[in-house]
């Protein structure tokens, strides 16, 4: 049996759109590109806490909610920095 070894890259990125991968397989300089908008993100991490379209448990999404709140203070000071 031959052994086939192939490399994948990937590279995430935040853009003001939202989360952006590039995909890289094998030696191809051809690039797969996949896009999410920050919105759906939030919003599939909400639904998966919910029941029926409740949410079970509002507060198991505090520290979710601080996060965010403390990645957009981040970047704001890093770029206030690099200014």
């Amino acid at each position: 049996m031959k052994k086939i070894t192939i490399e994948i890259q990937v590279s995430p990125w935040l853009t003001e759109e939202g989360l952006c991968i590039n995909l890289y397989a094998g030696d191809s300089y051809i690039e797969t590109e996949l896009n999410f908008t920050l919105q759906d993100l939030v919003n599939d991490e909400i639904i998966a806490n919910t029941v029926h379209g409740k949410l079970i448990e509002p507060e198991l999404l505090d520290g979710f909610i601080k996060y965010l709140d403390d990645v957009a203070d981040y970047a704001k000071k890093r770029v206030k920095e690099l200014s």
